[in-house]
């Protein structure tokens, strides 16, 4: 939330200050995205991909052929 807050006060803000903000917040996420997949946060984590999931769809969405 104070990411969008800044984000919001800081429209027009040089490159620069965008990517430093965006280390800053990576460097309170990441930590806990590698916590959640080391500890098997979910019954899914760690299992293996399914082959026809595009890379990156998460959960039980419909998939391609069902929305045709």
């Amino acid at each position: 939330m104070i990411c969008m807050n800044w984000l919001d006060a800081n429209q027009l803000a040089e490159a620069d200050e965008f990517e430093d903000k965006m280390k800053e917040l990576e460097s309170v996420c990441n930590p806990i995205i590698a916590k959640m997949y080391q500890g098997g946060a979910g019954p899914d984590m760690g299992a293996a991909a399914d082959d026809d999931a595009p890379t990156g769809a998460g959960g039980a969405g419909p998939k391609i052929e069902e929305v045709d």
